[in-house]
């Protein structure tokens, strides 16, 4: 049995509505927008038991994504998409996303990032997303005309995804939102 698979997700990149003044000046650009893996079977898969039951781990990706601004800004970004009840991003129906975000460099500088969550924040090199995390380079204070990041996408599909009687599509879509922060 087959199942096509295509990861579209960190792919649709949205400017958030809420973005006003400098921010709406910025252009957001996220390359390559798509990661396609192509059709899947079974017995192509490497399974790998988790607490979730057995799963495939597809090839990593990654896309990069970079925003400038003609003015100095602070750059905050969100992520959203469809999320399990642990905030990992869901991968189609029967799957899960893990997106880590890093390599920052603002206008030539490499930058520490700061993961913004309800339970407080974080700062390192890199971070693994959640649902509704916002990333900020450097600290709330740091301005910049150009940053550069990294995103690395790993999808992980469960085992039930590859016994369809029919060819399904897995995929998931996950925003990206540049926040006016004044």
């Amino acid at each position: 049995m087959r199942s096509k698979l295509t990861v579209p997700a960190v792919a649709l990149l949205l400017l958030s509505s809420t973005a006003r003044g400098d921010i709406n000046n910025c252009v957001m650009q996220l390359s390559p927008l798509e990661h396609d893996y192509g059709d899947l079977t079974r017995d192509r898969q490497t399974f790998i038991t988790t607490p979730q039951g057995k799963v495939a781990q597809l090839s990593e990706r990654r896309s990069n994504l970079s925003v400038t601004c003609p003015e100095k800004a602070l750059m905050r970004l969100r992520f959203t998409g469809d999320s399990h009840a642990d905030g990992s991003f869901r991968f189609g129906s029967k799957g899960r996303l893990n997106v880590t975000i890093g390599e920052a460099v603002l206008d030539g500088n490499p930058m520490l990032l700061t993961r913004t969550t309800p339970q407080g924040d974080a700062v390192a090199a890199s971070h693994s997303l959640r649902a509704a995390d916002e990333i900020i380079p450097g600290n709330s204070s740091v301005q910049g005309h150009n940053l550069n990041l990294t995103l690395t996408i790993t999808p992980y599909l469960a085992g039930a995804a590859f016994v369809v009687p029919d060819t399904q599509l897995q995929e998931e879509l996950i925003h990206i939102e540049l926040l006016n922060t004044q």
